[in-house]
């Protein structure tokens, strides 16, 4: 198919990007392009030049591309300029009212540069066919209008001719020279009667155009033109020696009554498949009108052009247009398949969501049941994520960080006296506890245990921390109260003297031997290295042995 030269085609669509891509793809096979951004501008420029196509994007703002194609058509000067809408999603309802409008095609975004130039130069070549076709009618019409105005000044030539005779002949004793004068006028138009019928057989054999007249009784081809030869193959004579059911695909029935309807002037357009000499099939448009030769028989005056490439384009077209339809019903398939999948999953989302929400809920209610303050810290910036309401009564809503809540500090609590127990986390990966000495809701200071538990992501990474806070004020107190009593003992036990270790005493007088070496009396030891004091007396058995009398006196 050969490309059109220099046609004009405009360009309407509000998208920069479309317009970029198709003023490049048409200036490049040749074309001239002119762009507009809107259905109004679009009005405007058609006024002023008058493209041979329109590619016209049919979502536009203000004035779309089904209104703009509407005031198109509607206008003499530009009703027949082929319009093909530019779309990326376009339903069949939408597809209908677009040729209801007038639109000859359409393209889907995005496209492709071949499919837009083919598209562009097949509606380009059936309009440049549709021109030719109607100027050869008009010049047709205007022959035919000639060739019966010739005839009839013919016809009216013959008459006066014949009443000329007629008067001439009861007159021709008298008027002789004048009939001959007569005689030489009727020559002459004879002559120029030929000139015409010349005429119109140069015009016959020479048109472009394939030209048959058809005899409507018997289908026989009374006469073709040379264009008819070199079309079907045959020569003039092979041609008007057939009828047009040898090279007609119909049945002769169908012939026949085709051919009834144009004698009768009920249609004048078919549509037929002629066979060549080849016996090749060739896709024909057949303009047949009814007309009268010299000898005064009906004929059909018959048009013939090969819309063969027209045909196989419709044909691909259609095919491309069948393809189409399948690959948007399998699509839409699949996204009512992918919609219910959605569906489905939207609402397995809402049960786990809900159920997500009831757990929320009870773990809400357990940590608010708490009496001790509980919070979940952020480990990238000591942000206090969640927090009962024990643990928000220890500040403001401005403290939003572990260690402004507790020890009203601007920064991380550390050192030995306030280890943080998110830093221990972080290194150990595992719970903590230690002691510190935080404000309570009243801002008086008190000693509190915390207990500190990491939390994972699915990485194996700490990402936030579970700390609750036991007051041990009472705890320390007590503690500090039992250590005071403890060492208070240990003094009390230092100021005792105790005896302890090996004393050495002497096995006859029973003196025991000091630190420094010396005897002492055992008494006088003990008196010196204990608390303890003697009373004297004397026991049973030493006063038997040692004073008898006194013994036996007291028994």
């Amino acid at each position: 198919m050969t490309k059109p030269k220099k046609n004009t085609i405009l360009i309407v669509d509000d998208e920069p990007n479309t317009l970029k891509a198709l003023n490049s793809c048409l200036r490049e096979a040749g074309f001239k392009v002119l762009t507009t951004k809107s259905g109004e501008a679009a009005l405007k420029r058609v006024a002023r030049i008058k493209p041979d196509l329109i590619l016209l994007e049919v979502k536009m703002p203000d004035l779309d591309g089904f209104e703009t194609c509407r005031r198109l058509k509607a206008k003499q000067a530009t009703r027949d300029i082929p319009i093909i809408f530019l779309t990326g999603a376009m339903s069949p309802a939408d597809k209908i009212k677009g040729f209801e409008l007038g639109g000859a095609d359409y393209i889907t975004k995005p496209f492709h540069p071949d499919e837009v130039l083919a598209r562009v130069i097949i509606h380009l070549t059936t309009r440049s066919l549709q021109k030719q076709l109607e100027a050869q009618d008009a010049q047709l019409q205007q022959e035919i209008v000639e060739r019966e105005r010739v005839e009839a000044t013919l016809r009216q030539a013959n008459v006066e001719l014949e009443t000329r005779v007629r008067k001439r002949t009861v007159e021709l004793l008298t008027a002789n020279q004048q009939l001959r004068k007569e005689i030489a006028e009727r020559v002459q138009a004879e002559k120029s009667l030929q000139a015409s019928k010349e005429l119109y057989q140069q015009m016959f054999d020479r048109h472009g155009s394939v030209m048959l007249l058809i005899d409507p009784k018997t289908g026989a081809i009374a006469k073709a033109n040379a264009a008819a030869q070199r079309f079907y193959g045959y020569t003039r004579t092979e041609l008007e020696s057939l009828t047009i059911m040898d090279i007609n695909t119909f049945t002769p029935e169908q012939v026949a009554q085709e051919m009834e309807q144009a004698i009768a002037e009920k249609r004048n357009h078919f549509l037929f498949k002629h066979r060549l000499a080849t016996g090749e099939i060739r896709d024909v448009e057949v303009h047949s009108v009814p007309v009268i030769n010299v000898q005064g028989h009906r004929l059909l005056y018959s048009i013939i052009h090969n819309i063969t490439e027209r045909v196989q384009a419709e044909e691909a077209l259609q095919k491309y247009r069948d393809h189409l339809e399948e690959l948007i019903a399998e699509r839409t398939a699949e996204l009512t398949r992918a919609n219910e999948q959605l569906h489905q999953e939207i609402a397995e989302r809402m049960q786990a969501k809900q159920k997500i929400q009831q757990q929320n809920e009870f773990l809400n209610n357990i940590i608010e049941s708490l009496v001790d303050p509980f919070y979940v810290i952020n480990v990238d910036d000591y942000t206090l994520q969640i927090a009962n309401s024990a643990a928000r009564a220890l500040g403001t809503i401005e403290m939003r960080t572990c260690y402004a809540l507790t020890h009203h500090w601007s920064e991380p609590c550390g050192g030995l006296e306030h280890p943080c127990p998110l830093a221990i986390v972080q290194k150990t990966k595992g719970p903590v506890m230690v002691e510190h000495i935080h404000f309570d809701e009243a801002g008086n200071l008190i000693n509190v245990e915390v207990h500190g538990y990491p939390i994972f992501n699915d990485q194996g990474d700490i990402v936030q921390m579970i700390e609750y806070i036991l007051d041990i004020t009472e705890r320390k107190q007590a503690e500090d109260e039992r250590e005071k009593l403890i060492t208070d003992l240990q003094e009390a036990l230092d100021n005792i003297k105790t005896l302890k270790g090996l004393l050495p005493i002497c096995a006859h007088c029973k003196k025991i031997r000091d630190d420094e070496g010396y005897w002492q009396d055992v008494s006088v030891y003990i008196r010196d290295h204990s608390e303890a004091e003697f009373s004297h007396g004397i026991c049973p058995d030493c006063m038997k042995e040692f004073y008898p009398d006194f013994y036996e006196e007291e028994v």
